[in-house]
């Protein structure tokens, strides 16, 4: 959408100098034309026209030498320069030499800190003077702001009876990383029952983790999927497609991008993509437990998904407190628990 106190662009100007050759529309019919106020005609007319009439080349012409007459020339002392050179040269830096130029009676010695920056970088000094800078020697671009994923569900938007635990088929998902960054373990827990599913993954990609979930839930009852809890990693970028691969709503925990803990401060030092862990306690736990079998120590890259099962197999079949001292595989699959007999 064109802005308000745009410039008028040559093709609006072909259409005033048409419309106006032709002698019978007014102003009003012009600016109709081209959606502009009758007044902006008006001063565009009486601005840009010469003894051949209104031709739009000629206009165009006319605003950009009245633009340049416009840029604001500040008085300069010519020995800036040369003294901003010295100083930079002495790896004072460009914030100081403004700080002390700025003391200076003759006002046109002041220079602000971002100018000296400016010329800098624009080699207005010559190259070569960047590598006497403390810092910024390398200019980065702004990078685009990210989406804000304002479309993401909420844990606070999960139904009442997945907050409370009371139903089965709502699980929580996260990535287990080996040391060095080598391997990763993707693992999902009922938050119920305290089910485990886990498996290795190949890599961190977002395709990745959600072909693993498709593998790990394709032998699961629907009605034993209900939904799905993550914290905000990149290989959770996906979950709209995961969405539609399992037909189950997917909750994100909130990005720790400030300190956000009941307490007041985080308990850690926040990493990119990171939650609140204590959104998601559950599978905080069970990748605690399973770092019993795989430690922090460990690199994962060379552990296999049999080594992976079995650790499950044993979680999934020791009693919790939590539970009555009831098994997660009990509780899941609604098996009534044996009697304790000598």
């Amino acid at each position: 959408m064109r802005p308000t106190n745009s410039h008028l662009q040559i093709s609006e100007q072909y259409v005033i100098s048409n419309m106006l050759e032709q002698n019978k529309f007014t102003l009003a019919n012009i600016g109709k034309a081209i959606n502009r106020d009758p007044s902006v005609i008006s001063r565009e007319i009486k601005r840009n026209s010469d003894s051949y009439g209104y031709k739009p080349n000629a206009a165009q012409k006319q605003y950009y030498l009245r633009k340049l007459k416009t840029v604001y020339q500040k008085p300069f002392n010519a020995n800036i320069f040369k003294h901003i050179i010295e100083e930079l040269k002495k790896g004072i830096s460009p914030d100081v030499i403004a700080g002390k130029l700025s003391s200076a009676k003759d006002k046109t010695c002041h220079v602000s800190t971002q100018t000296i920056y400016n010329w800098i970088y624009k080699d207005r000094f010559g190259s070569g003077l960047r590598k006497f800078l403390l810092f910024g020697k390398h200019r980065c671009k702004k990078s685009a702001e990210k989406p804000t994923n304002s479309d993401k569900k909420r844990v606070e938007d999960m139904p009442k009876c997945a907050r409370n635990r009371k139903r089965l088929g709502d699980f929580e998902g996260d990535t287990t990383i080996g040391a060095k960054q080598k391997g990763a373990l993707v693992t999902l827990v009922d938050r119920k029952s305290l089910y485990i599913f886990a498996d290795v993954l190949e890599n961190k990609k977002a395709e990745t983790f959600s072909r693993s979930l498709r593998y790990l839930f394709a032998d699961l009852d629907m009605d034993k999927l209900k939904s799905l809890l993550f914290d905000n990693g990149t290989e959770m970028s996906m979950w709209k497609s995961i969405q539609e691969m399992l037909q189950i709503p997917v909750y994100f925990t909130h990005p720790a991008t400030k300190p956000s803990h009941p307490c007041g401060f985080l308990p850690y030092r926040p990493r990119a993509g990171w939650g609140r862990p204590w959104e998601k306690p559950l599978i905080e736990n069970a990748n605690r437990m399973l770092r019993r079998f795989f430690p922090k120590k460990m690199q994962l890259h060379k552990v296999t998904s049999e080594e992976v099962l079995q650790a499950v197999e044993w979680l999934n079949h020791y009693p919790r407190k939590s539970l009555n001292y009831r098994t997660p595989y009990e509780v899941f699959f609604k098996i009534k628990p044996v009697a304790f007999a000598f």
